[in-house]
C-alpha cells in the first residue's frame, strides 16, 4: 500500500523534465524544481518526528503525505507553464516529507530489534523500486496512449487505492488499541 501511495509522487517526477522542456524550460528550471522539491522537506521529517513523539499514530503523517501527493498530481494536470509547473514542486516536499519517515517508523516498529535496520533499509529499498517501476514505466506506457496529464489522475487514483489498501492496517490497530 504504501508502494502505491509512492506511484504518483514517483509518476509526477518523471515527467516534470519533460513538461520542463515542452514548457521551453532549461537546466535552471529544473534546478528550481528540485529545490522546490526538498526545500520544507527536512522540517516535515522533524514535523513526522516530533508527532510521533507526542503520541500521534503513524498512519496520521503517512495520510498527510499521500494527502499531499494526491493533491500534487492532480494539480499538475493544470501545469500548462513554467509559472504553474514549478511552484506546485513545493508540495513534493510536503507529500514525500511524511511518507518517507512513516515508511521507515512502519518499517521499524513491524520488526524485532536485531534486525530493525535490516528491515528499514529493506523497506525503502522495496517501496522505492516498485513505487518507481510502477510510477515511471507505467506511467511511460500510459501517457503514451491517454497523454501525460490524463496520466496524472490516473497516479492520483493509483495513490488513493494504496490509502484504502492501507485502511485494514490502520483500523487493526485501532481494534488492538481499544
Amino acid at each position: 500500500s504504501i508502494t502505491l501511495m509512492n506511484t504518483g509522487n514517483r509518476t509526477t517526477l518523471f515527467f516534470v523534465p519533460i513538461l520542463i522542456e515542452e514548457f521551453g524550460g532549461n537546466n535552471a528550471h529544473l534546478g528550481w524544481c528540485l529545490f522546490l522539491n526538498c526545500l520544507l522537506m527536512a522540517p516535515c521529517m522533524v514535523l513526522h518526528s516530533h508527532m510521533i513523539k507526542r503520541g500521534v499514530k503513524n498512519h496520521v503523517p503517512l495520510l498527510i503525505g499521500a494527502g499531499f501527493g494526491i493533491v500534487r498530481v492532480l494539480l499538475m494536470q493544470l501545469a500548462r507553464s513554467l509559472q504553474v509547473l514549478i511552484p506546485l514542486q513545493i508540495l513534493q516536499s510536503f507529500a514525500y516529507g511524511f511518507l518517507q519517515p512513516s515508511t521507515v517508523q512502519a518499517a521499524g516498529d513491524s520488526a524485532e530489534f536485531e534486525i530493525r535496520s535490516t528491515a528499514i533499509s529493506l523497506a525503502i529499498a522495496a517501496t522505492t523500486v516498485f513505487s518507481t517501476f510502477i510510477g515511471q514505466i507505467g506511467g511511460s506506457y500510459l501517457s503514451g496512449i491517454i497523454g501525460i496529464y490524463p496520466t496524472f489522475a490516473v497516479s492520483a487514483a493509483g495513490t488513493f487505492l494504496g490509502i484504502v489498501c492501507y485502511l485494514p492496517v490502520i483500523w487493526k490497530e485501532r481494534r488492538e488499541n481499544l
